[in-house]
């Protein structure tokens, strides 16, 4: 038995180190901003856009424009890059992105959420198509 909670409190100081490490390794404002602002990261809002709405930025979609609120990027305590898109210069019209990192340094997207103005718009948009 004491085997086991010598095992279990050695594991638990792992993950405290390696919490505290990766705390330290924060990116700065600036360097997640660089992310958001790249190309891939661009990429991952449109396509992004486009699952919330299958024309968005087209002619036949609601969502025409987007703008990123740089001053909104911040750091996602689980890991990650959290920021706010504003859709067509409207800020009652948000989406909350997530960005993170994978082991290949890929960029993916982590989900998020859109305003209900939004979403009623949307709702509207699809009962005016049916």
């Amino acid at each position: 038995m004491k085997k086991i909670i010598s095992i279990i409190i050695a594991v638990m100081v792992l993950f405290l180190i390696g919490g505290c490490s990766k705390m330290t390794g924060t990116p700065s404002k600036e360097e997640m901003t660089k992310v958001v602002k790249s190309e891939e990261g661009k990429k991952i809002i449109e396509e992004g856009l486009k699952n919330i709405e299958k024309d968005a930025l087209t002619e036949k979609g609601v969502i025409k424009s987007y703008e990123v609120d740089y001053d909104s990027v911040k750091h996602n305590p689980m890991g990650g890059i959290m920021f706010d898109v504003y859709i067509n210069g409207n800020k009652k019209l948000n989406v909350n992105y997530g960005i993170r990192k994978e082991l290949d340094d890929e960029l993916v997207g982590t989900g998020g959420g859109y305003s209900k103005e939004l979403e009623d718009i949307l709702r509207s948009k699809e009962k005016v198509d049916e």
